[in-house]
């Protein structure tokens, strides 16, 4: 940009300031004056009226050859001196008229000033009038001196004068940086300066009058209409913010003030305005703001993890003390290696926290939820709020945020929503269940009344009349044959009673499952025969056998074997097959028999479920028997499923018990299959919680062949007493316990502050069990019946991680 020459036509002070020696002034070298200055002074020198020009903090003295003969002696030692220097002997009253222009922006006026030298007893009204800098503050003071000789002046040269004047300040205004415009007293402006047109891209006929809300911002320009109207109309000086389109179409922020121009009597003549860019001054301030809200949310949030990030590293730069006691982790790991900050993470919620993290390096706010893992294994929910810090240029750079433990009020809402879903589970299966038992007390009162009629009928003339022998040997067995059947309802009764109680106890010893299958299907043979059904088997020789309870596996098999030829016709075929697959023995019955619909199957092992209920179903029965099957196979920790192609198809029935794990070891040596004999407790002091004295003994036999000295409690307040007596290395308790459950037990030696390895054991193997058991405090559960080899796995994998810890 090519720089004005202020001293052209400058007359002589135009080339005594030329010459002067400026470099070691506050003002600098020429070269180096603002616009403003050299506008100012360009004005100043060509003008013919005295004038006197103070620049910069020290008002350096300048002035016009129309103001030499005013200086008098003062001249020319007067060029570049501060003002205060050169009119130390009006300075006094001179002074505060400066300050009053320096602050407030204002023109001032002294009248009758008759005491400068050289004044030759002529009076002169001198008015001060303020020269924006740059910056759009006041940068120095323009001073016209106008003697007072009223009967020189007429009309004609006041006009010209005005002219002349608003001719140099349309000069002046050009070279300023701030847009400047004027208007008339109703507010309709008539003038704009050159920066206002070369910023909007507009033309004089586009802005005048109110044409200039056309390049103010739609969402602003109705209350800045509102605002500048009431100026207008009080009088009162504008001053506003607001958004400018410039010729680009981009908005920039704009600083608006605009004064009065008032005539002797105090009559508004004219507005004049001016609109400073403060875009930048604003970022910075909203920058500021933002930085302030952050650590003032720091400030409140405290108690949580405060942490700062840097994304071009990247690096965890802080986190606050709390991480210790949250995370479980010290500070010092996270500043060693920024990895172990993912590996915290549940890997469930890794991909999900980082592409979080992704967008906090492009949102000023991010809030995230997400679970971690502490080194003890606990699993705890955290929040997380992230806010950005960007540079100079606007860039996020880093971020700043609190990670807060809500661990508690998500496990508030899994159990609200666990007990909502709980509620109408609970809800759905109360209908069922109405509508199950309606149907199983009519079945119940069918199948215990028909045995009940031959049972009295024969009996009644066994008592009344004379039968032959053949006769009385049938009636007899007439009636022990539906005394038995009556027996058998009431003790698949008893047996569905005692498992929904917990009260199913079984003998656990080691099966030779062939002969367990060989014994059900003797009791059955005459039946089959009676309906001249074939009965097939096909046993796979040498496998090993399986832990469990002898008597109630083979009421596993003969209610299958009873089931099959029940619903199988006469002359049909039912086969029975026993095979090994590692690590279970399996067997399946198979018939050729009526089928089962698809749609019934899912509940074809539910208590009083049958797939005919009607009053004209042909085949008897209280719909107990699989029931039973599913619940004793499942108390083995076994399966069983059912299979069938459709109605009058047959099925099949399989059941899949574990093999021993030591028959297991023994047929496949050198397999990495984990022995008894090969883990050693010695040294290790357990306590078991568990109230059935079989599975107590069993527990504790296990424990102390591995070398383990144990203590065994069989209620829960035993265990508490024991445990603040001596505490153990570990702890093993069952979760179904009178008086006080697992559950309270385990709550109970967690309040108590021991941080003991715990493991729980449970007949019920769910998804929601499990989830209940390891909130409650327990790190591991087993389900019952114990595999060894499962416990002693568990008990070593715990141990081993207590011992890293």
């Amino acid at each position: 940009m090519r720089l004005i020459d202020p001293f052209a036509d400058g007359g002589e002070m135009g080339e005594r300031l030329r010459a002067h020696s400026w470099s070691h002034s506050s003002l600098g070298t020429i070269e180096t004056w603002p616009q403003s200055l050299r506008a100012a002074l360009r004005m100043m020198l060509r003008s013919r009226q005295p004038m006197f020009l103070w620049w910069g903090p020290s008002l350096v003295h300048f002035y016009n050859d129309g103001a030499i003969a005013l200086l008098g002696q003062r001249h020319p030692a007067a060029l570049g001196q501060p003002a205060r220097t050169v009119w130390a002997d009006l300075w006094a009253m001179m002074g505060p008229k400066v300050q009053v222009v320096m602050q407030q922006a204002s023109t001032v006026q002294i009248e009758g000033l008759t005491a400068m030298a050289g004044g030759g007893g002529r009076s002169f009204d001198l008015t001060y009038s303020p020269v924006a800098d740059e910056q759009g503050e006041v940068g120095g003071i323009l001073c016209a001196c106008r003697e007072q000789t009223p009967h020189q002046q007429t009309e004609t040269a006041l006009k010209a004068s005005l002219r002349q004047s608003e001719s140099r300040f349309h000069t002046l205004a050009d070279h300023i940086s701030q847009l400047a415009w004027m208007a008339d007293e109703t507010g309709s402006i008539f003038w704009y300066n050159r920066r206002w047109f070369d910023y909007t891209g507009t033309t004089l006929a586009e802005m005048q009058g109110w044409g200039w809300q056309n390049v103010h911002h739609p969402d602003h320009v109705q209350r800045v209409v509102e605002h500048i109207r009431h100026c207008f109309e009080t009088g009162e000086p504008w001053e506003d913010i607001f958004p400018l389109r410039g010729k680009d179409g981009s908005y920039r922020s704009f600083l608006s003030r605009a004064l009065p121009i008032r005539d002797a009597q105090g009559c508004i003549l004219r507005w004049f305005g001016t609109n400073t860019d403060i875009t930048e001054r604003l970022q910075i301030e909203e920058n500021l703001r933002a930085s302030e809200e952050r650590f003032r949310q720091m400030a409140e949030t405290i108690q949580d993890v405060f942490w700062i990030t840097d994304f071009r590293i990247p690096k965890i730069l802080y986190v606050s003390p709390a991480y210790q006691q949250i995370w479980g982790r010290s500070p010092e790991e996270i500043y060693g290696d920024h990895a172990l900050w993912l590996e915290t993470i549940h890997p469930d919620d890794r991909a999900q926290v980082l592409e979080v993290v992704a967008q906090c390096q492009h949102q000023d706010f991010v809030e995230n939820e997400y679970r971690i893992v502490r080194p003890d294994g606990a699993v705890r929910w955290i929040r997380d709020r992230s806010f950005a810090v960007r540079n100079d240029q606007g860039t996020i750079v880093q971020a700043v945020g609190t990670a807060q433990d809500i661990t508690d009020r998500k496990q508030i809402e899994a159990e609200r929503e666990l007990l909502l879903t709980q509620a109408e589970a609970a809800r759905e299966q109360a209908e069922i269940a109405n509508r199950v038992k309606d149907e199983f007390l009519a079945m119940l009162s069918h199948e215990l009344r028909s045995p009940l009629n031959p049972i009295l009928g024969w009996s009644k003339l066994l008592q009344t009349r004379s039968f032959t022998p053949e006769k009385t040997q049938q009636a007899l067995a007439t009636i022990e044959r539906n005394a038995r059947l009556q027996a058998q309802l009431v003790e698949d009764l008893l047996d569905i009673s005692r498992i929904l109680r917990g009260k199913l106890s079984l003998k656990v010893a080691p099966i030779n499952l062939e002969r367990t299958i060989e014994a059900a299907l003797e009791t059955v043979r005459l039946s089959a025969e009676a309906k001249s059904i074939q009965i097939e088997s096909a046993f796979d020789p040498g496998i090993p056998p399986v832990l469990g309870d002898a008597n109630r596996l083979q009421q596993v098999v003969w209610n299958l074997l009873s089931n099959a030829i029940k619903f199988t016709p006469a002359g049909g075929r039912v086969r029975l097959r026993l095979e090994q697959v590692s690590p279970y023995a399996c067997f399946s019955v198979s018939d050729t028999g009526r089928g089962i619909k698809a749609d019934f199957i899912p509940y074809l092992f539910e208590s009083f479920r049958q797939a005919d209920s009607s009053t004209t179903r042909k085949y008897g029965g209280l719909g107990l028997g699989l029931s039973i099957v599913r619940q004793l196979v499942e108390l083995h920790g076994g399966t069983v499923r059912a299979e069938s192609e459709g109605e009058g198809l047959g099925a099949t029935f399989s059941v899949c018990l574990p093999l021993m794990p030591m028959a297991l070891a023994g047929q496949a040596p050198g397999q990495p299959t984990t022995q008894l004999s090969k883990v050693h407790l010695q040294g290790i002091y357990v306590l078991v919680v568990e109230d059935e004295a079989d599975t107590r003994n069993i527990l504790t036999f296990m424990l102390e062949q591995a070398g383990a000295t144990v203590a065994a409690a069989a209620a829960a307040e035993e265990g508490l007493l024991m445990l603040q007596t001596d505490e153990p290395d570990l702890l093993i308790s069952d979760i179904a316990m009178p008086a006080m459950d697992g559950y309270g037990f385990i709550r109970r030696v967690r309040e108590l502050n021991f941080q003991i390895p715990a493991i729980a054991l449970t007949a019920c193997a769910t998804e929601a069990e499990r989830q209940q058991i390891l909130a409650a405090g327990f790190q591991r559960h087993l389900t019952k019946p114990v595999d060894p080899i499962a416990l002693m796995k568990v008990v070593k994998a715990l141990l081993k991680k207590a011992a890293r810890e």
